[in-house]
């Protein structure tokens, strides 16, 4: 500090610097600032939070299709549908959203029968997520299935309720 004020000393009067003149940012430049901030932050935080979500369904989809096959091996070994999925191989029990995956073999009469306009979405088995919501009814066009990620025309469909 005192070499600062020395050096300022042996300069020419027009030329010192004052500790109390210093530049800086007007309040109005910052106030600019914070609202460019907010306005990207406004348009990045949805965006990201969408990303998040997609990315969560591709994954169930894709755990939904190794469901799919876990079932299908055990019923070519052991010539039935497992009664549940904690008969197959799988260490896959519960989504990407924390929910567990729902199963339902045509046959066993217990369980929820996944429909449209009543009529079943597959003649074997249903292998479907709750969604985000982990909220699910027995028609996929119910306000609360919509979300709902599941298996469809006997495993040629995979995705969104409301897609299909």
């Amino acid at each position: 500090m005192f070499q600062f004020l020395k050096r300022q000393a042996q300069r020419p009067l027009h030329r010192r610097v004052s500790l109390h003149n210093q530049a800086g940012y007007s309040l109005l430049e910052l106030l600019f600032s914070f609202v460019v901030l907010a306005a990207i932050l406004a348009i990045m935080v949805p965006t990201y939070y969408r990303f998040i979500g997609s990315s969560r369904v591709s994954a169930t989809i894709s755990e939904l299709n190794g469901l799919q096959t876990e079932v299908v091996a055990f019923n070519l070994s052991e010539e039935r549908y497992p009664d549940n999925l904690a008969e197959t191989d799988t260490e896959i029990t519960t989504d990407r959203f924390g929910n567990p995956y729902r199963y339902y073999r045509h046959d066993s009469g217990f369980g929820l029968e996944r429909e449209i306009f009543g009529l079943p979405l597959n003649d074997d088995f249903d292998v479907y997520s709750m969604g985000p919501d982990g909220l699910t009814a027995q028609q996929i066009d119910d306000p609360d299935s919509l979300d709902d990620i599941l298996r469809a025309s006997n495993g040629r469909f995979f995705g969104l309720a409301e897609q299909f």
